[in-house]
């Protein structure tokens, strides 16, 4: 089964073959329905929160993962070539813990990130205005909370399966210095240190100019936020480095064993 597959959100994509544009599509009708919520209670509309919400959230965290997820597919036969041992048990036990929706450890992550999500909003939201609307508007960013604590076991089950790669015997022919392979994953690490970034960017924007600009609630959410671009670079490179390093001292001891 592809890894694709195995993710919660593909039960959800009815748009199999064209998924970007139906969780684009998805994107657009929960910021639909969150307009038609405010506008309803005569509730100011933040709209830069709301664009972000839909499509960096929404949209840019499900597409995220499929498209990650249909490249892990790729990797035993992409990387396989440059390491003594099969990849396939790698990927099959690692893709269950990245990308596998009966997962518990992501339900737990992502559950108690609604639960903390939601008593922000419930201590920013008091004296309650309307009873009935603070719930309506609490239960629509339910989804916001929940891709926010799915993403991050996401990125560190993945942070966790790089690490056990490049700790298999490598398999490089003399004097080849891994190009391909160092390449490959460290272009990885800048995919996903971007991403990480423009999140980041993308929330600070909405923070700043949303009902939450003057509160400090948001203050841990930012912070945690900003961290993780950092750590998502420096565990990658530092990890690229280590490979690199197995590397060179697997050709100068092939070196030094042809000298003797």
């Amino acid at each position: 089964m592809e890894f694709k597959t195995r993710t919660i959100f593909w039960p959800l994509t009815l748009l199999r073959r064209r998924y970007i544009l139906y969780w684009v599509l998805a994107g657009t009708l929960f910021l639909t329905l969150r307009i038609i919520l405010l506008s309803a209670y005569k509730a100011q509309i933040h709209i830069w929160t709301e664009l972000f919400f839909a499509y960096f959230i929404v949209t840019g965290l499900t597409v995220g993962v499929l498209y990650v997820a249909d490249a892990f597919d790729s990797l035993p036969a992409h990387l396989s070539t440059y390491f003594d041992n099969d990849l396939t048990d790698w990927a099959k036990h690692e893709g269950f813990r990245i990308f596998d929706r009966s997962y518990w450890p992501m339900w737990i992550v992502s559950i108690w990130v609604n639960v903390l999500g939601t008593i922000t909003l419930i201590l920013f939201t008091k004296p309650f205005r309307s009873t009935l609307r603070d719930v309506l508007m609490i239960a629509s960013i339910q989804p916001v909370f929940f891709l926010c604590g799915y993403t991050c076991v996401f990125l560190t089950m993945l942070g966790v399966a790089g690490r056990k790669l490049i700790m298999f015997p490598l398999s490089i022919p003399f004097p080849d210095r891994g190009h391909r392979l160092v390449g490959t994953l460290s272009s990885y690490v800048y995919f996903f240190a971007i991403g990480g970034l423009i999140e980041y960017l993308g929330l600070f924007v909405a923070v700043s100019l949303g009902p939450t600009r003057q509160s400090n609630l948001m203050s841990p959410w930012l912070v945690g936020l900003a961290v993780t671009p950092i750590i998502i670079f420096g565990w990658g490179i530092y990890h690229v480095h280590i490979l690199q390093k197995e590397i060179k001292l697997k050709n100068l001891e092939r070196l030094t064993a042809s000298c003797n």
